[in-house]
């Protein structure tokens, strides 16, 4: 498939779509982070998991509950995003 095919346009304006959701959803994390509960979640032989989880609101005006999981190694005293997702509200 070629550069210009409307296969690979298609491709590239899907990854823009991508990437603009997720710069905004990554503002609306750091916004809420500090005053979201952390709710402990485990403690593993590598240090703590938590959960945080907040809701945001889509370039659409769709809500939805974007979950994060964040762990503090030992040794360390800053925690590390591990995984997320989101869930819309329907």
């Amino acid at each position: 498939m070629g550069s210009d095919s409307p296969g690979a346009n298609l491709a590239m304006a899907a990854g823009n779509a991508l990437a603009a959701g997720a710069v905004q959803a990554t503002a609306q994390l750091e916004a809420q982070l500090s005053s979201a509960p952390a709710v402990l979640t485990a403690k593993t032989k590598f240090g703590p998991r938590y959960r945080v989880a907040v809701e945001i609101v889509g370039s659409n005006g769709r809500r939805a509950t974007l979950t994060t999981y964040w762990q503090i190694d030992n040794g360390s005293d800053r925690p590390r995003l591990i995984t997320n997702w989101v869930s819309v509200h329907r």
